[in-house]
Order: C-alpha cells, then sequence, then structure tokens
C-alpha cells in the first residue's frame, strides 16, 4: 500500500505558487464581474451625453456651412435667394444647383449617397434614410417661395441680404418638414437634448432650448419685414 505522507508548510506554498495552480477563482471571477457592471452603470449616461453632444456639435457644423452657401449664393445673385419650394419639390431649396454647387456638391443629380448628402442630414435624426432623395433634416423659411394663387414668386423677404434683422429671424432649423411658413410651428424637431440648433439669416448657429409653451413666432421667428 502507497503511504501518503502531508506535506510541509513550504510544499503546500510551493504547490500553490505553481504555474499549473495559476488562475481566478470563481469568488474572483464574480466579484470582477460586478465591478466591471458597476463601472459601466456609471459611465454610461456619460458616455450618452458626450455622444449627443457630439451629434449637436456635427448639426451645427452642417447648419453653418448651410448658411454660408446660401449667402454666398445671394451675392453672386444680385440679392435674391432661392426658394424654399415651388410648384414641386424639384423647385424647393435642396435640388437648387447653385447652393449645392457652395457646398461643395455638383449639382441635384449628385445626391444619392450618403457621401455627398451628410451635410444635409443632421447626425441626430435616427434612423436618416439616404434612399430618398428629397430626405432631408432641416426646414428652410419661406423669404421665397411659388404662389398659386398670384401665379409669381413671393416671400418674407425674397431678396434676403436686405434683411432689416438678419440676426434675429432663423434661416434653417431642424425639422421634419423641409419648408416653414406660418402654420409650420408643430415640424420643428426639438431632436437635442430638447432644443433645436438654428442657423439665422446672417449665417451664425445658435442652439434654442425648447420652452414651456413650444415653439412660436416669438421664440423662434423665421420670416422677417
Amino acid at each position: 500500500m502507497k503511504t501518503i505522507f502531508p506535506m510541509s508548510s513550504k510544499e503546500w506554498a510551493d504547490s500553490r505558487n505553481s504555474p499549473k495552480n495559476a488562475g481566478f477563482t470563481l469568488v474572483e471571477l464574480l466579484t470582477v464581474i460586478v465591478l466591471v457592471s458597476l463601472l459601466a452603470a456609471l459611465f454610461s449616461p456619460a458616455f450618452r451625453t458626450a455622444r449627443n453632444k457630439g451629434r449637436q456639435i456635427g448639426c451645427m457644423n452642417n447648419l453653418k456651412q448651410m448658411g454660408l452657401a446660401t449667402i454666398l449664393y445671394c451675392q453672386e445673385s444680385g440679392g435674391d435667394v432661392f426658394p424654399a419650394y415651388g410648384g414641386g419639390v424639384e423647385y424647393s431649396w435642396f435640388f437648387n444647383n447653385g447652393f449645392l454647387k457652395n457646398l461643395g456638391i455638383k449639382d441635384s443629380t449628385d445626391l444619392s449617397s450618403r457621401k455627398t448628402r451628410h451635410i444635409l442630414v443632421c447626425p441626430s435624426q435616427n434612423p436618416p434614410n439616404y434612399s430618398i432623395i428629397y430626405y432631408y433634416s432641416y426646414g428652410m423659411g419661406a423669404y421665397r417661395y411659388w404662389s398659386d394663387s398670384s401665379s409669381a414668386w413671393v416671400g418674407y423677404c425674397p431678396k434676403l441680404l436686405e434683411h432689416s434683422n438678419p440676426g434675429k429671424y432663423i434661416l434653417y432649423v431642424d425639422a421634419i418638414t423641409y419648408y416653414l411658413s406660418g402654420s409650420s410651428y408643430a415640424s420643428i424637431d426639438a431632436r437635442h437634448d430638447n432644443g433645436v440648433n438654428a442657423c439665422y439669416v446672417d449665417g451664425h448657429v445658435g442652439y434654442i432650448p425648447k420652452p414651456p409653451e413650444g415653439y412660436n413666432a416669438t421664440n423662434l421667428p423665421f420670416g422677417g419685414p
């Protein structure tokens, strides 16, 4: 019969430190999992806030470029702004080739991919549908539009560079419709932490939190004298 001798304390310690016995115990693994879960719960809101803030900044960059492209178009056209909308969607602002050229887009036939249309689509709009040619994230104030009743181009201020208060009135804003008139406030989309980004007629961009009473002609004016 094989005789079993008890190990000395040194032999026991050496056996515990040998490579074949190295590793985590079940208790240690469970402790690590709990700690990782707690850290994820603590930092998840911060990560989400940072992500949303980055998207909001991307949206503001889009609006800034759109505003500058519009002002440049007006300077090249004797002050006239392109229409917000016309007798059909093909006459609307996002199909205007002069405006698109100022954004670095060849023309309205070059709008079929995310690569060319990303400036016109807000990063926070979910999910953006790039397969629809007239899917955009912003609405333009009706400073110039086609009137079926008078068969003419009319609007709030067709010669946009002559606007009397360009720093007060909205040119583009987060919206779910592509043009804005006096009855369009229900289409304003507060997609950035319950607020909107807006580009004003003078080209500057700002953030407007949604007030308790909602958006209206006083706190989000588009149009003008």
